[in-house]
C-alpha cells in the first residue's frame, strides 16, 4: 500500500500559506504540514477549509520549543498550550518538538534534564487534546544549538516521559550505523518522518546542505523502503532547506526554504518517484 507523502510549509520560502497549500496539492502530494505562525494568522477555520478544499490532510505542525534556557519554564508552557490547541483545531496528529537554543556551556545532561521536565508539563496537555509530541534528534553540526544527536538519545529521554514520541529525519539520523536497526526496534515510538537529503558535494567541502531529496548522500529509495518494511504507518513529509552560514557581525547562519520553481519541480519529482515504491 503507498503510504502518504507530504511536505513541510518551511520548505516554501517564497509562498504564503495559501499558495504553499496550492502548490502542495497542484504536486499531488496527500499532506501539508503547517508551521505555527502563519497558520495561525491565516486563521483555524479558513486553513481547515482551505486543506479540505485541496484534498489534503494536515500533518506534523511546527513547531514547539525554547525550553532549554533556565527561567523559561512559564513561558514555555504557555506558548505550548497554545501550539496544542491550534494542532488540535487543525486536526494536526503531531507537533514538532525541537531542542533547539542551547545556551553556551550547557552540558548534554542538564540539556537532557531540562528536556524531560519540559516534556513531562507539556505531554499530559497533548494527549488530553488527541496530540502526539514528537521529539527531534538533530545532526551534530548543529550540536552546539542542539544536544539530542542520536535516536538513541532520543529514544532514552521518551522513555522517561510517557506519551512523548520521536520525530525521525533522515538528514539527521542517516550517518548513524544503528539507524535503520533502532528505528525498527522502536518503530512504535516513531510517529512523524521528515524526509531531505544531504548535499554530497557540500560535505566534500564540509558544509551541510539539504536542498535536494531523492539524490545525495542519503540512499533514499533503501531508506524509505526499509522504515516502511519495519512497520512504520505514518506519514512521510518533505523538508527541504538550505543553510547559509553567519555573515561578518552575526552570530548565527540562516535557514531558509526553496524558491518556488525549485519546490515546485522537486514536489512532482518526488511524486513520481514515491509512486514507485509501494508497488
Amino acid at each position: 500500500m503507498r503510504q502518504k507523502l507530504g511536505v513541510h510549509e518551511i520548505m516554501f520560502n517564497d509562498l504564503d500559506f495559501k499558495g504553499a497549500v496550492e502548490l502542495t496539492a497542484r504536486c499531488g502530494l496527500d499532506v501539508f504540514s503547517p508551521t505555527t505562525v502563519p497558520a495561525h494568522a491565516f486563521g483555524v477555520a479558513p486553513a481547515k477549509k482551505l486543506l479540505k478544499d485541496a484534498g489534503l490532510l494536515p500533518g506534523t505542525l511546527g513547531s514547539m520549543g525554547g525550553f532549554l534556557v533556565e527561567g523559561s519554564e512559564r513561558t514555555f508552557v504557555e506558548n505550548a498550550k497554545k501550539t496544542i490547541h491550534l494542532a488540535a483545531e487543525l486536526g494536526c496528529p503531531t507537533i514538532l518538538v525541537t531542542p533547539f537554543g542551547r545556551p553556551p556551556g550547557m552540558t548534554t545532561t542538564e540539556g537532557d534534564q531540562r528536556t524531560v521536565a519540559a516534556m513531562q508539563r507539556v505531554v499530559p496537555l497533548a494527549q488530553a487534546a488527541g496530540v502526539r509530541l514528537t521529539l527531534e534528534p538533530c545532526h551534530p553540526v548543529l550540536h552546539v544549538q542542539v544536544h539530542l544527536n542520536t535516536l538513541r538519545d532520543t529514544l532514552a529521554l521518551c522513555a522517561q516521559v510517557d506519551g512523548l514520541h520521536v520525530l525521525a529525519d533522515t538528514s539527521h539520523l542517516w550517518w548513524e550505523r544503528t539507524f535503520l536497526k533502532d528505528f525498527k526496534a522502536n518503530v512504535t515510538k516513531i510517529s512523524a518522518i521528515q524526509l531531505s537529503n544531504v548535499s554530497e558535494e557540500a560535505l566534500r567541502g564540509f558544509h551541510y546542505d539539504r536542498p535536494t531529496l531523492i539524490t545525495g548522500a542519503i540512499p533514499m529509495t533503501s531508506v524509505v523502503r526499509a522504515m516502511d518494511a519495519a512497520g512504520y504507518t505514518g506519514y512521510y513529509e518533505i523538508e527541504l532547506i538550505r543553510f547559509f552560514p553567519q555573515r561578518p557581525g552575526q552570530m548565527q547562519g540562516s535557514i531558509i526554504g526553496l524558491p518556488v520553481d525549485e519546490c515546485e519541480r522537486i514536489l512532482r519529482e518526488a511524486r513520481s518517484w514515491w509512486d514507485t515504491l509501494f508497488i
